[in-house]
Parts: C-alpha cells; sequence; structure tokens
C-alpha cells in the first residue's frame, strides 16, 4: 500500500466521519467533543447507507449510482459540519475562559496513560489476531463481487455468475447490506476488500467502540476524567479477556470486528442505549425520537441481528417509558423504531414468498 492510500484511508475513515458527526451532533444538539461527534458521524454514514441501499438493491440499481448518491449526501454532511465548526470556533474563542474546565490531577494523567497503553495493545492485538472462517469469506466475496460487477447482491457468492434476481442468502442480506460498505470504502481508497476488511477497518471500528464506551461513561460521569477513562480502560479489558465463551459479544467483536453482527454488539448496542436514554432527557423533543431512528436504521445496516435487537431495545424501552411517564404518545413514538425494523421484515418476507 502507497502513501496515496494511507491518505485516503485519513480522508475516508477520520475526517469525513467527524466532519459528518459535527454537523449530525449540532442538528441532534449532542455534546460537540471529538468522541462523540466520530461516533455520530459513523452513525449517520451507516444509516444513510442503509436508506438508499436497500431501495437501490431491490430496484436492481448499480453500485455507480449508490456510490454517487451516498457521496453526495456524506459531501453536503461534511460541508454544514465545516460551516458549524468554523462558526463554533468563532463563538468559543468569543467567550474564552468564562467556563473553565476543572485542572488535571495526577489520577486523571495516570488514567489516560492506561487508556492510551490499553488501545494501543488492542489495536496491535486487532491487527496480528484474527479469526477468519467461511462465514467471514462469504462476506468479503460478495462485497468484491459488489465492487467488481457493480451489481447489488445480483452475483453468485460461490460461482461468481450473474443472477437476474436475488437468490439464496443474497435475498436477505440486502436488507442489512453491511457488505456494501466494504464495496464502497474499498473503491473510495482503492484498496482491495480483503485488506478493507481484514486490516484497515477493525482499527477504526477500535475506535469507534472506544468512543461509544466514552459516550456511556460521559453520561455516568459528566466531566470527571479519572472516571470515565477508568471505565473505557475497563471495557477494553472485559472486550480482550472475556474468556469465559468463545461467543461473548465483547469477545465476537475482537476477532471479527469488522463484521456486521460484531458492530452491533460492540458498537451499536451501546449507541442504541445511550440513544433510547437521551430520550428522557428530552421527553417532548422529536428530535431525541429521530436519533433514535438514526440509530435504528445503522442498526438494521449492520446484521439480520441488529434488526432483531433493535427491536427488542426499542420495544422494551418504549414499554418502559409509557408506564413511567403514563403517555401513549412517547411508547408509540419510541416504538417508531421498531416500525422501522418490521418494514424491513415485512419487505423481506414478501420478496422470499
Amino acid at each position: 500500500m502507497s502513501a496515496v492510500n494511507g491518505f485516503l484511508w485519513t480522508l475516508m475513515l477520520l475526517f469525513v466521519p467527524m466532519c459528518a458527526g459535527f454537523a449530525i451532533c449540532h442538528w441532534f444538539r449532542l455534546p460537540m467533543n471529538p468522541p462523540i461527534c466520530f461516533l455520530g458521524g459513523y452513525l449517520g454514514q451507516w444509516s444513510l447507507f442503509q436508506l438508499f441501499s436497500v431501495p437501490m438493491s431491490l430496484f436492481k440499481v448499480g453500485f455507480v449510482p449508490l456510490i454517487w448518491v451516498v457521496t453526495l449526501a456524506l459531501v453536503l454532511l461534511d460541508t454544514c459540519g465545516i460551516a458549524l465548526f468554523m462558526r463554533e470556533r468563532k463563538l468559543r474563542s468569543a467567550r474564552r475562559g468564562a467556563h473553565r474546565r476543572p485542572g488535571w490531577n495526577a489520577a486523571d494523567v495516570f488514567a489516560l496513560v492506561i487508556l492510551i497503553a490499553g488501545y494501543l495493545c488492542l489495536a496491535y492485538a486487532c491487527g496480528r489476531l484474527q479469526h477468519v472462517d467461511g462465514d467471514d469469506s462469504r462476506f468479503v466475496v460478495e462485497a468484491v463481487d459488489i465492487e467488481r460487477t457493480n451489481r447489488l447482491f445480483l452475483t453468485d457468492y460461490g460461482t461468481g455468475q450473474a443472477l437476474t434476481d436475488f437468490a439464496g442468502p443474497l435475498r436477505h442480506d440486502l436488507f442489512s447490506p453491511w457488505t456494501v460498505y466494504l464495496a464502497y470504502i474499498a473503491r473510495m481508497t482503492a484498496t482491495p476488500v480483503a485488506i478493507v476488511a481484514h486490516s484497515v477497518l477493525p482499527q477504526v471500528l477500535l475506535l469507534c467502540l472506544m468512543c461509544a464506551y466514552w459516550a456511556v461513561a460521559e453520561r455516568f460521569f459528566g466531566n470527571s476524567r479519572f472516571e470515565k477513562y477508568a471505565m473505557v480502560f475497563l471495557t477494553l479489558l472485559v472486550c480482550a479477556y472475556s474468556g469465559r465463551s468463545t461467543m461473548t459479544a465483547e469477545g465476537y467483536f475482537m476477532r471479527r470486528s469488522w463484521q456486521g453482527k460484531a458492530v452491533v454488539a460492540g458498537i451499536v448496542i451501546p449507541s442504541m442505549y445511550l440513544a433510547l436514554t437521551n430520550v428522557s432527557d428530552h421527553i417532548k423533543e422529536w428530535r431525541a425520537y429521530l436519533l433514535v431512528y438514526m440509530v435504528m436504521l445503522a442498526m438494521c445496516f449492520m446484521s439480520a441481528m441488529g434488526i432483531i435487537l433493535g427491536t427488542i431495545l426499542c420495544g422494551a424501552f418504549g414499554l418502559a417509558y409509557g408506564i413511567r411517564y403514563r403517555s401513549l404518545p412517547v411508547a408509540l413514538k419510541i416504538w417508531g423504531g421498531v416500525a422501522i425494523c418490521l418494514v424491513y421484515v415485512g419487505i423481506m418476507m414478501l420478496r422470499m414468498v
């Protein structure tokens, strides 16, 4: 790989999601610190792929038009994010010194150093130690076929033959088209799909994992640095040493971090928890419910398991909030996330009849 590939990885996997995340966090009125903007940018990006990929696949539109549509949407989001960042920077410089955070102490520095060391160790392990089997190769082959043939789920991944209609597992893969994202990143960075899936993307998804649990820690501990760093570090330890089973959500993410259901387990479930608990802080604002729908679309994008778990989470939280606030409209708004899943499942069942 050349320096050009490295530049494209930085652009597409770091800069683009961060700028998009700034616009998304500003619109949803979320804290606009780097971890939350980075996570929000990826969730917004994945929800865009779900919105566009499924109908374009059903109508048998090619991969290239999908690239143009998604790229245009991301360019618009990034442009808004950069403009908002410049405006926010001017406002912050104008009120500099009005709100000062507590200073650093020895415990904060120690916790941050340990967290960085833990992250570097896991990043090294993630790059060197991976579990690869037939299931992995199937999804990689799907992404390779999409990137090379310009067909969305209309290539037999076993033989490479073109199909006239969706067959076999392709009939439900198109409703959770995570492989489209692998093909998109491969095309936009001029990198082979296998390298994107097994070498490049896992490193970025590990950062997303840290950002997701950083956001959870910030909800629990606010601006207390030591507690936040310690919680994220303990989460990394759980991911690394969850040896009670080979198929725990944490261990699954470490071994197959690039695979859709692993991203659901490690990143999107804590993100959905954050979106749903954010509703309780803004129970009367539609933006809070729209945030839940955005995360739900990202969850559906990853895997059919994401559709199932998203339905359970929204269903349970909707019932709990409906009882807590004695409000059927609140429950129905949260159950809008369930409706999204049911729409995809309904169309999927019709396609499979």
